[in-house]
Formats: C-alpha cells, sequence, structure tokens
C-alpha cells in the first residue's frame, strides 16, 4: 500500500490485514501513486514535482525474500514520461 503525500510503502498481510512493516526510502521521491508487481519485484511509480525540478520516477522493489525482508533496489527516471504520471503497466 503507498501514499502519495508521502514517500512510504506499507507491506500488508493478505490474511489478516495487519501491517506487517513499513519502508521509508531514502531516494527522494514526493510519494508512490501506482503498485504493480511481477515476479519477486514490485515497481512502483512516483509522480514528480515540476517547479522543483524533478522527474516522475519508478522505484524497483525486491520482495523475492519474504515477508517483511522487501528492500528498494533501483530508482529510476525514465525517458519522455511526464511528472504529472498518473498510472503504469508492467508488461
Amino acid at each position: 500500500m503507498t501514499d502519495v503525500a508521502v514517500n512510504r510503502l506499507v507491506e500488508i498481510d493478505p490474511a489478516t490485514g495487519a501491517i506487517v512493516k513499513q519502508y521509508e526510502p531514502q531516494d527522494g521521491n514526493l510519494g508512490m501513486i501506482d503498485l504493480d508487481g511481477m515476479g519477486g519485484f514490485v515497481y512502483a511509480l512516483a509522480p514528480g514535482n515540476s517547479s522543483a525540478g524533478r522527474a516522475a520516477s519508478v522505484g524497483v522493489w525486491d520482495v523475492s525474500g519474504g515477508k517483511g525482508m522487501a528492500k528498494q533496489v533501483q530508482n529510476f527516471f525514465p525517458k519522455g514520461v511526464s511528472d504529472m504520471v498518473q498510472g503504469m503497466a508492467v508488461l
């Protein structure tokens, strides 16, 4: 789960709904607005901030370690993507 106003990824136990762990990356993103998972990774879209000269980015989280062990392994800025982006698809 994410919050667009806070740069935080919250891991929830799907069986109980309890919070497993909160992750607060130090990547400078403002918050995350869209998530998609594939394999052992979660991709989190962060909108940019044109007034601060910051482009939209995608944080990549390795979740293959199991419950409570997620770690951000990459944060990249896709070329040609507006800072006003609102969604993504992982193919």
